[in-house]
């Protein structure tokens, strides 16, 4: 099927080849075999693990009467445990050096959980004989730090345009001008903007003295901030041969686009650009059928979805816009993810061990009261307050949520106590057994 056609009855000419095989790389052009691979290219793709993104402590916790407990596995190493009480239920996270979990636990009306029992319900293999209670201020800070640090919420791309038969990076980098067909691809990207006192995702960019360029190209999507670092854009240095300052920022993206005009039959290898850092390369060239794309992968970073249709072209340039920076997303969070260059669990783990340590001689305290916090009230009062002041300067600052919420289904018969996405229907878990719902377009 075509993307972005619904036709597939259309007829392409011969589907050009963008990528040479490369050691160490795999190659995704469309004739993958994907398992659960969207048949319909007007299935939105979709961004993977949003609920990395939630920023529950921030919103439901940090200006809210709760209690910290940490804990130390064998296994798991420390971790951090968060619970408020609400009415008929507790909401809780469990921080864990592998990921952080979030869930609503549902009580009855005058029936109380001790923090052990909740621990137990979150995950049972964790350790609980050495959780322990602390009330310090000083903890929420931390966990607020460390939830801004886990949550991705915004992203750079290196855009790097290539003049027909280029085969070395100085002559890509070495490029000052890209062509029409490349300004209009930009022109689809994002808007073209004036970094002077900009006060977005400056993804490293200079916003104060045009060190780094005058303009770049900036997009929201999807509630993210992204920022390409656009070589054509970057300074140019006449007595610099290899453009260091465009290789700087290009080199040392994740995620990289190569553009190719419509009159070039080159083949994009990973290895012209002599850095460690890329792991994903789009190599987008323009056609007269629209935007042609291929991927080059590290095989050290797993699978992540949307697969590429076949064959690999796209008419309808929103539906590609669409498609690429989802494509560029998903990659970005499984390399950092699953790419042993990045040892995201072990940075986690350095981060909660310092929390850890932090607070070495607090005493274990067993069945408290989710009453609320205890804390001196002085020094709670003007706690909240700061705190109170910081949430409202970060919604202000962050508007855009993540997620926007809205119903999709009303009456429901029985008590839903937890709930999973399960290909195109939602699973749901009641006291009375498990029940699927259809989602139906409309």
């Amino acid at each position: 099927m075509i993307a972005g056609l619904p036709n597939e009855t259309h007829k392409f000419t011969k589907v050009p080849s963008l990528c040479e095989e490369t050691e160490g790389w795999r190659i995704e052009n469309g004739s993958e075999k994907v398992d659960n691979a969207a048949k319909d290219i007007y299935h939105p793709p979709v961004i993977e693990n949003r609920e990395t993104d939630m920023l529950w402590y921030s919103k439901y916790f940090y200006a809210e009467a709760h209690q910290n407990y940490l804990g130390l596995d064998d296994e798991a190493g420390p971790y951090v445990l968060s619970i408020k009480q609400e009415e008929n239920q507790y909401r809780c996270i469990l921080w864990l050096h592998s990921g952080t979990e979030r869930l609503c636990i549902p009580c009855k009306p005058k029936h109380t959980l001790n923090y052990t029992e909740i621990a137990r319900l979150i995950k049972p293999s964790l350790s609980r004989k050495k959780l322990r209670l602390v009330t310090e201020p000083r903890l929420h800070i931390d966990l607020h730090s460390y939830e801004q640090h886990i949550a991705k919420r915004a992203y750079k791309f290196g855009v790097l345009y290539t003049k027909p038969g280029q085969k070395k990076e100085e002559q890509m980098f070495g490029n000052e001008h890209g062509s029409e067909e490349f300004n209009k691809f930009l022109d689809l990207l994002g808007t073209k903007t004036l970094l002077k006192s900009f006060n977005g995702f400056c993804a490293g960019l200079d916003v104060q003295e045009d060190r780094t360029g005058t303009h770049s190209v900036y997009t929201k999507f999807r509630g993210y901030e992204i920022m390409f670092h656009i070589s054509t854009l970057l300074p140019y240095c006449v007595e610099d041969p290899q453009q260091l300052e465009r290789k700087r920022h290009i080199g040392n993206d994740i995620g990289i686009i190569i553009f190719q005009d419509s009159d070039s039959n080159d083949q994009w290898r990973p290895t012209i650009i002599s850095s460690k850092f890329p792991h994903i390369y789009a190599i987008v060239r323009s056609t007269s059928q629209g935007y042609c794309v291929n991927f080059f992968i590290r095989n050290t970073v797993k699978a992540f979805f949307p697969p590429l249709p076949f064959p690999p072209l796209f008419p309808a340039e929103e539906l590609f816009k669409d498609f690429l920076l989802v494509k560029m997303i998903n990659g970005e969070r499984e390399a950092i993810r699953s790419s042993p260059s990045f040892k995201m669990n072990s940075i986690n783990q350095i981060h909660l061990r310092n929390i850890y340590k932090q607070f070495p001689n607090i005493q274990l305290r067993k069945n408290l009261s989710f009453s609320g916090l205890e804390w001196k009230k002085k020094d709670q009062s003007k706690f909240v307050v700061d705190l109170v002041f910081d949430k409202l300067n970060q919604e202000q600052d962050n508007s855009e949520q993540v997620f926007t919420y809205r119903s999709i289904f009303a009456g429901f018969p029985h008590e839903i106590t937890c709930c999973d996405v399960w290909g195109t229907k939602i699973l749901l878990g009641t006291s009375v057994g498990l029940y699927t719902l259809s989602l139906t377009s409309r």
